[in-house]
Order: structure tokens, then sequence, then C-alpha cells
């Protein structure tokens, strides 16, 4: 086991004399409760002679007890696999900041990014491994599965959330394998090319979470560096690499949803401020923003009488079409085209 408090990256010929491919970073911040159910899962990832990994741990300056649930974990894994982990302490706040840390202190020419919340299966980098290999993509990510923690009552989750979305939270209907002509990886499960973000850059901290600031967009804001490098077969998505993702049950309360919502179009539109090519119309007319505000706004609508409707029906508790609004996608496509209108009144005053 190695330990780090201070930032440092490794020499170049460190560098070229790796004998990793992948180094698997996964950044935390002050989920000492579940951290656990992570680490145990890539510790049973199988060995395979056509590769090697290490593991990351990037404590994002957290106050709870992460770095002694790390020590903890430490002392139960068998001495031939403690080399391959490392721990460190990245005091500069914000996850985009420890993400890079991570990249500077890893060694594998892929660099692998994991939520602290998630779960891999013994097979999932040798399927990582064989999806680069037939592919050959700069960068490279899959989906995920939600599941909610095993450990607690499912009582304590929002009853209108649990009414939506049962046991298969975030399960999606689009997981077609892909190569992919806009941002569509999620930054709790993809793989980059360290060459590629030589090219590009690392991650923008000025995105992504930050403490208990909730912010989105780093990955995102990266794939748009990607893309416009490689628009075609540069990105790819497989459902291979599925993964399970616990949530929190304070995550699905009503009001955490439509914070999260909102920030969310937040930083869409301002992605779509700096990147114009992520948008999906190239106009900025003022009139142009306000007349789509209209059409969204009327569809929204109508879309909420109906989930009300259907609510009444079913006698459904009241935050179950609250939810569906939320999560639909309308109301963030709603706000994030008021988000722009107020951006260019704000840009074009006099």
């Amino acid at each position: 086991m190695k330990t780090s408090d201070k930032s440092g990256s490794k020499t170049q010929n460190d560098k070229d004399h790796m004998t990793t491919m992948f180094s698997i970073i996964v950044c935390t911040y002050n989920r000492s409760d579940i951290l656990s159910i992570c680490l145990n899962s890539i510790s049973k990832l199988k060995n395979n002679q056509k590769f090697n990994y290490e593991i990351l741990i990037i404590d994002n300056n957290s106050n709870d007890a992460t770095q002694q649930t790390v020590r903890n974990f430490f002392l139960t894994l068998p001495s031939a696999q403690r080399n391959k982990w490392s721990y460190h302490l990245e005091k500069l706040q914000g996850l985009s900041n420890a993400r890079n840390r991570g990249i500077s202190e890893s060694r594998g020419n892929w660099l692998v990014f994991l939520d602290d919340e998630c779960d891999v299966d013994a097979d999932w980098l040798a399927r990582l491994y064989c999806v680069i290999g037939h592919k050959s993509p700069v960068m490279v990510g899959g989906p995920y599965r939600g599941k909610y923690l095993p450990e607690i009552d499912k009582r304590h989750y929002a009853k209108g959330f649990l009414e939506k979305f049962g046991d298969s939270y975030h399960i999606r209907d689009d997981w077609q394998e892909r190569w992919l002509s806009k941002p569509g990886l999620s930054g709790g499960n993809m793989a980059i090319r360290r060459d590629l973000l030589e090219k590009v850059g690392k991650f923008d901290p000025n995105y992504g979470m930050s403490g208990s600031k909730t912010r989105y967009g780093e990955e995102t804001e990266l794939q748009l560096r990607i893309l416009a490098l490689y628009p075609n077969n540069g990105i790819y998505f497989s459902p291979e690499l599925e993964l399970i993702h616990y949530i929190r049950p304070e995550k699905t309360k009503l009001l955490v949803s439509l914070q999260s919502c909102i920030q969310r179009a937040k930083n869409v539109a301002n992605l779509q401020r700096s990147h114009p090519q992520y948008a999906s119309s190239s106009s900025n007319l003022l009139l142009s923003k306000l007349w789509i505000l209209v059409r969204r706004s009327f569809e929204l609508m109508i879309f909420v009488a109906v989930q009300f409707l259907k609510a009444g029906v079913k006698r459904a508790p009241i935050s179950r079409p609250c939810y569906e609004v939320i999560y639909s996608g309308k109301l963030q496509a709603l706000v994030q085209v008021a988000f722009s209108v107020v951006d260019i009144i704000r840009h074009n005053r006099p």
C-alpha cells in the first residue's frame, strides 16, 4: 500500500517503463459508509496475463472516516495485492481536481474512472480489455444499473421515487453498442487513453462536484474536446461494460431531485455557451430562444396535466407525477432554455 498527501506526478522515465495497462481511479468524498462496497468489488477483479492494473483511491479532502475506512480495507487485502493499491489525499476541493490528481499519480496507459458508489463484477476489466482490443477507441464507457443499498430498508427511500422506478432505477432502453457523435458517457464508468489527455488536456475544474456543492458536466466538457479531434470512431459506448451504481436514500428526495435537475440544466446551458457545437440549434437569437421557451412550456404543462390525471386514476402518491416530470427530461430542457435566454440578455445588455 502506498499513500500520498501532496500533489505530484510520475516522471517521464517511469511512464516509459510502465508495467500496468489500466489505472483504476476512484475519487471519493465523504462516502466512508459505502466506499468499502466499491473497493471490495474492485479487489475481486480477475487477474489476466494480457494486462495488469493498479488502483488509486483519491480522497478529495473528506472530513468523515474515509481515511480510516481505506486503512481498514487495506488490512484485509492479501499481501500479493497490496502493491496494486495506493491512497492519495487531494486537498484542492472538486471532483475534477481529484480526477486530475489521479491522472498525475497514475502509471497506466489507460485511465479508468469509477464512482465510489459503483460495484463491478470480477470480469468487468477483462471485458473492457476486449472492447478496447476489438474497437480501438480513444475513450470508452458503458451504462450503469441503479440499485438500492442492500443494507438500508427501502422505507428510507422516497415513496414517489420507488413508485416510479421500482427496482430498476436508471435502466435505459438505449443501451445499443455504438460510436458516439455527441457526449454520452458517464464519468463513473469510462476509460481514456493517457496519450489522448496529453493532447486535449485534463478535466476542467470549473465543472463537476465540489464538496457538498452540486455541479455536473466535467465528463461532458472533456468529451466535447475529444469529439472535436475525433468526431468519428473516437468515443465508444459498450453495454458489455455495465456495472452497478448504488443510490443513497437522500438522493431520492423530491427536493434533491429537483435541485439536481435544475443544476444539470444550468450546466448544459453553460456548456452550450462555451462549446457552441453542443447546442441542438446553432441559432443564438433571442427571439428564437424565446419561441423554444414558449413551446417547451406548453409541452410541459400538457405533460404535467397528463401525469397528474394518471396518478389520480391509479390513486398513486401525489409525489409520483412530480418524479415523472423531473425525470422525463422535459423540465430540464425547459430550464436549460430559460438559462440560455437569461444569458443572451445579460451578454447583450448595453
